[in-house]
């Protein structure tokens, strides 16, 4: 009978591994950047509005002009989830009785249930790494890549300190976003596909 000591299994497991990677990883694709067919990004935001600062995790779903931004605590408390388009949404929090839900435009819905805005017909381009289709833009910046750096729209001024050099095509992994009233930074965890 056979006893192998602890180390012996442990050198015979790393010599055979030197042979082969033991995991092999595809970088992500977000098929071509393209918009239109969906993307989900899940990230963490801080929000500062000169009075108060939130951090907050947000998952957001994008699929064709729908959206759902799923907003919950560092821990996982869900706060709030926002779903619809440029003309209408819902707003869901939790409640006492079970969820609640706010119908509106989803400026005014912001406005009045969470204390913010932001104008998320651009942001969700703005996000992924484009100048919205919704205006114009100044001041537009690209790196040695091509990649967007940062521009104004909408008296916002955003920034792009770092991308996913991994994916194809690059996505942002980070994003300042500052108006004279709010300035938001995300920081991106995951981009996956819809």
């Amino acid at each position: 009978m056979f006893f192998y000591k602890p180390p012996v299994i442990l050198l015979v497991m790393l010599s055979l591994s030197a042979c082969s990677p033991l995991f092999v990883r595809t970088p992500p694709s977000m098929a071509g950047n393209d918009l239109s067919h969906g993307w989900k990004m899940e990230g963490r935001m801080v929000i500062d509005d000169g009075r108060e600062s939130w951090h907050v995790r947000v998952v957001w779903r994008q699929l064709r002009e729908h959206y759902e931004l799923d907003f919950s605590t560092a821990l996982g408390r869900k706060l709030a989830r926002i779903a619809g388009n440029q003309n209408t949404a819902s707003m869901t929090v939790p409640g006492r009785g079970g969820p609640v839900e706010y119908r509106g435009r989803p400026d005014a819905l912001m406005r009045q249930y969470i204390g913010w805005v932001l104008p998320l017909d651009s942001f969700r381009y703005w996000v992924a790494g484009h100048v919205s289709p919704d205006g114009s833009a100044d001041d537009i910046r690209r790196d040695a890549g091509g990649r967007l750096q940062g521009f104004e729209q909408q008296a916002w001024a955003v920034s792009y300190p770092r991308y996913f050099e991994d994916m194809q095509p690059a996505m942002p992994r980070k994003m300042r976003l500052v108006h004279p009233q709010l300035k938001v930074k995300l920081v991106v965890d995951r981009w996956s596909p819809a």
